[in-house]
């Protein structure tokens, strides 16, 4: 079944090899922390959710090696943002 949080498809598209990491906000969730997806061919994808309105910030690193391994590091939880 498919999560309030995400975009319909996220979870499907994340199991396609060749996309590394999905970053949704159409639905105005913040994750604290990207998901993380095991593919069945071993690789590895990434889910994360912005929130909405740039009301938090954050630092995603994601390096891609040979091999299709894929490390992503982040500074999290996301920040909240003042707007003055």
């Amino acid at each position: 079944g498919q999560s309030r949080w995400r975009e319909p498809g996220d979870r499907d598209l994340v199991r396609i090899p060749e996309v590394d990491v999905i970053i949704g906000g159409h639905n105005h969730m913040l994750l604290p922390e990207p998901e993380r997806h095991v593919r069945a061919d071993g690789s590895i994808g990434f889910i994360n959710q912005v929130g909405w309105g740039g009301t938090h910030l954050g630092v995603l690193q994601f390096d891609l090696y040979g091999n299709n391994k894929r490390e992503l590091s982040f500074t999290g939880p996301p920040r909240a943002v003042e707007v003055a």
